[in-house]
């Protein structure tokens, strides 16, 4: 990763940018939150203090209100003592130190009166009641009350300066006075009411000119507060506990809110800087992104595009922007394609489409394909987001593609092996033209079937396939026995494991290597029977005397034995014996059979030796053009009226099909030794057909001859096939081999068809092989090159031979 001047990546630089232009934006740095906090929590500690200093002086305020209540409830009780006191005029009292008559009384005649009991009583008016109840209450409550007037008759109920005032001011209508004072050191509430003059107040102060209803006095009264407060200091203090847990429960708010907060705000900050690189690098995405982007609103207009979509439209971005996307890329009409590109804006879906016409601004023209995706916010289309890509190129890459895919099949199809892909579950993938030939089976029809089901002989070797598939490494099966439509063949089977991503797939290239198979046990064969031959030939010579001297020796016997010949008699009779009953005796004791039976032996022992001698000599016979339709019904003659083969079998029931191809030239070839060839073909096939219909009474034994011509290798085929039973494959790769027989012991010498091999492939240059599979019969197939002679001098004509299977035709000639 390239770093800059600062040793920084690319994102370390767009985050430091992000960084900056979100502080910038940022509404609530750090700093100032710190300072609104503090400013929060002194304005909460100002709210609080304020509310503790109203509270304390509302509660002052109601305190002050409470001691003016206590006052003038002091007051009127006042009165009410004294109104008692007048109403019932006085009550009387004995006279004592603080009961002494009253001077103001002394007009009365009633000021002082004996009880019965002879005890002074003296008047006490409502004044000297009242001034002595004051007394008392203040010193039970500490409040005080008097009498005061500005023209008091006892000096110690004169008006002070704030009391006269007060009685000035009730002068003037107001209903009392009060005021709160210190005294002492103690706070009282000071209340003075006035106090109208009545009927009773005249006793004492109608010489002082009063008239009832004059206001000339009042009653003042002064409570201390300190009871009050006494009282109501609990109340203070939850003022305070209270007030003081509130400012602590706003300040861990505003605590917790700064920290919530700061923290909001880094988070913020964070997500703005995410937000700026985000959008840096959605800006870089545009700008990187070889297809062409660009957003319309509702209306199709442009609101964004990136460079690529400019280049392509041949604008410069920024005059793109603003414009008509439909009228940029060239309308091509209502209900056109191009005219559509704003469909998602309409109904909220998104739309496709290819092979679209854009105009350039030059006027020029290409083939896009675009995907128009709308922009929804809240289940509202906001516009859409167009992408675009010139597919001019696709095409063109498209187009190239095809071509090579058809390339590389028309090679696949070319080679002349078959070529088959399977996946990892053995579904047939690929399937070349030479797999269709060969199996007869379409490609479409193979495809997605699986292989041991197409070709069976696969069934066994699927775990090898898989395997190579896993461990990736090239197998090759050689020689793989495939019955193909009926007939044997011989394949090479390379499997080649193919690595795509984690695809397991494999490529099976399976060669016909039946000619090549074919060769190679012919030139195994003709080895063994060189190498065999020299051995027979020497073998043959060591038989041929002892075997001679045998015969000579059972045939001496047997004639010397008979009585036909005179000489015998005479020289039995002559040794006195009876040669007649020494026949008769030979007759009843089965010796002369015992004696055909050893001449029978010998002959049979000298035919072998002689097929020996015949395998073992490598002999010019002599050749000749000859008409292979005629050279092969001869042999079918020879067979049918063989005596011993008339014998065992019934050749009326026999079907012989002919399908001889017109035009046949002729062949140079030994007449003699390829009747030979043939007749052994014939008795081999009609043992075999009459032997099977002993097992399966129902079987028809039916023998195809066919003659036909492979020009293009100057080669003349002759095949003999027969229904029988089959050969079995362990037992086919050694038909051709010396004494080989599938026959019980003594039915078979085993030498017919090496004899006849032999003759073919030696004398002929020709070929000879056999095709077969068990309860499929068996077909053996002579090729004889075709010698051309036109200037007198023989030659063969050499090509690369190729195996065709002929097809039968539907009808045949039938040989009665």
């Amino acid at each position: 990763m390239q770093r800059g001047p600062r040793g920084e990546t690319a994102f370390d630089h767009y985050k430091r940018e992000s960084r900056v232009k979100t502080n910038n934006r940022s509404t609530t740095p750090p700093s100032r939150l710190g300072i609104y906090t503090i400013v929060q929590a002194l304005g909460w500690s100002g709210a609080i203090i304020t509310s503790l200093i109203w509270n304390l002086s509302l509660f002052k305020q109601e305190t002050r209100e409470i001691a003016l209540n206590v006052a003038r409830t002091h007051i009127e009780s006042e009165i009410s003592y004294r109104r008692w006191n007048a109403m019932h005029g006085g009550v009387y009292a004995p006279v004592a130190g603080d009961t002494a008559p009253n001077p103001y009384l002394a007009g009365r005649s009633d000021r002082e009166v004996h009880t019965p009991a002879g005890v002074l009583l003296t008047l006490i008016n409502h004044e000297v009641m009242t001034r002595q109840v004051n007394a008392m209450a203040h010193q039970a409550l500490f409040s005080q009350g008097h009498v005061v007037s500005l023209s008091p008759l006892d000096l110690d109920n004169a008006a002070d300066d704030w009391e006269r005032k007060a009685l000035e001011s009730f002068a003037r209508g107001a209903p009392e006075a009060s005021a709160f004072v210190e005294q002492d050191g103690q706070e009282y509430v000071r209340l003075l009411r006035p106090f109208p003059v009545d009927v009773e107040c005249l006793q004492c102060h109608a010489g002082q000119g009063f008239k009832t209803g004059d206001i000339r006095g009042g009653i003042n009264v002064l409570v201390p507060l300190a009871p009050l407060g006494s009282a109501l200091r609990n109340h203070v203090s939850s003022l305070w506990v209270g007030h003081g847990l509130w400012w602590l429960l706003g300040i861990f708010g505003i605590l917790a809110s700064f920290l919530g907060m700061r923290r909001h705000t880094a988070e913020r900050r964070r997500a703005e800087e995410s937000l700026v690189l985000l959008k840096h690098q959605q800006e870089q995405i545009l700008h990187a992104a070889a297809n062409g982007i660009c957003g319309i609103d509702q209306h199709g207009v442009i609101t964004f595009v990136n460079p690529a979509a400019a280049t392509m439209l041949g604008w410069q971005a920024n005059d793109l922007v603003g414009q008509s996307l439909v009228e940029v890329v060239g309308d091509a009409g209502a209900g056109s394609t191009v005219s559509r590109l704003s469909d998602s804006c309409r109904d909220g879906q998104v739309h496709q489409a290819s092979d679209v016409v854009f105009q350039r601004k030059g006027g020029t023209s290409f083939l896009v394909e675009y995907v128009s995706t709308p922009i929804m916010e809240e289940d509202q289309v906001q516009g859409a987001v167009i992408t675009f890509v010139d597919s001019t190129v696709r095409r063109q890459a498209v187009e190239e593609m095809a071509g090579m895919r058809r390339y590389l099949q028309n090679v696949i199809d070319a080679m002349p092996s078959v070529l088959i892909g399977v996946d990892k579950e053995g579904r047939v993938t690929q399937w070349n033209s030479e797999a269709e030939k060969v199996v007869g089976l379409d490609s479409a029809k193979a495809r997605g079937r699986r292989l041991e089901e197409i070709m069976p002989m696969f069934a066994e070797r699927m775990p090898e396939i898989k395997a190579a598939m896993q461990e990736k490494k090239p197998m090759k099966i050689e020689r793989l026995w495939c019955p193909v439509r009926g007939v044997v063949r011989y394949a090479d089977v390379v499997i080649y494991p193919l690595s795509r991503n984690e695809i397991e797939e494999a490529v099976i290239r399976v060669d016909d290597v039946t000619e090549r198979v074919q060769a190679e046990d012919e030139t195994i064969q003709a080895e063994k029977l060189m190498s065999v031959a020299s051995l027979v030939e020497g073998m043959a010579h060591e038989i041929n005397n002892p075997l001679g001297g045998i015969m000579q020796g059972a045939q001496t016997v047997a004639r010397r034995l008979s009585p036909d010949l005179p000489i015998n008699v005479e020289v039995a009779t002559a040794c006195g014996v009876d040669l007649q009953k020494i026949s008769r005796y030979m007759e009843q004791r089965d010796i002369n059979r015992f004696l055909d039976g050893i001449q029978a032996a010998g002959k049979r022992a000298a035919r072998i030796v002689s097929y020996m001698l015949q395998f073992s000599r490598d002999r010019e016979a002599t050749k000749e053009y000859t008409d292979l339709a005629v050279l092969v019904d001869r042999a079918v003659d020879l067979v049918c009226l063989h005596p011993d083969l008339a014998k065992q079998f019934d050749f009326s029931r026999l079907e012989i099909i002919r399908e001889y191809e017109d035009d046949i030239p002729k062949v140079f070839c030994s007449i003699a030794e390829m009747e030979q060839v043939l007749v052994n073909l014939l008795k081999n096939a009609v043992q075999v057909l009459f032997d099977s219909e002993k097992t399966s009474p129902a079987h028809s034994p039916r023998i195809t001859l066919r003659i036909r011509l492979e020009s293009e290798n100057d080669l003349i085929w002759i095949e003999v096939e027969d229904n029988g039973p089959g050969i079995e494959e362990k037992s086919l790769r050694r038909v051709f081999e010396p004494f080989f027989t599938t026959k019980p012991p003594g039915e078979g010498t085993g030498l017919g068809l090496s004899v006849a091999y032999f003759i073919v492939t030696v004398t002929h240059q020709g070929s000879m092989n056999v095709e077969s599979a068990p309860g499929r019969g068996a077909r053996f197939i002579i090729k004889l090159p075709l010698t051309r002679d036109s200037s007198g001098v023989s030659g063969r004509v050499v090509k690369p031979l190729e195996v065709k299977v002929p097809v039968a035709p539907d009808k045949g000639i039938s040989t009665p």
